[in-house]
């Protein structure tokens, strides 16, 4: 991803929060490879997605 690449280049990974609800945004994160890590902790209807990146973008 460009965009994180160039905010944060040594970062591995990025999280967002995401309603479930939102069924357009949840396929789209998830065909875009991110993982699915639950319910947050703080805010049970919201979900944490992570997506992981290779190391030598």
């Amino acid at each position: 991803m460009v965009v994180l690449t160039y905010l944060c280049p040594n970062c591995q990974s990025a999280r967002l929060s995401v309603s479930p609800t939102n069924l357009v945004a949840m396929r789209f994160y998830l065909k875009q490879g991110w993982v699915d890590l639950g319910q947050r902790e703080d805010a049970p209807e919201v979900h944490d997605l992570e997506k992981t990146y290779e190391a030598d973008r």
